[in-house]
């Protein structure tokens, strides 16, 4: 279970190094906030059902 938290976390973060990285593109900065929905959206659930 940690291990799907912290790759999830890792996800999020390869999205804000697209942000980053890729300001002038838009189609790559909306990949990269859907790096970071899709990472933050995993690492919550799963990080919810360890503590339930």
């Amino acid at each position: 279970m940690l291990k799907v938290i912290a790759s999830a976390v890792i996800l999020a973060i390869l999205g804000i190094l697209f942000i980053a990285y890729n300001q002038h593109d838009s189609r790559m900065v909306g990949f990269g906030w859907f790096l970071v929905a899709i990472g933050a959206m995993v690492a919550g659930v799963f990080t919810y059902l360890m503590l339930k």
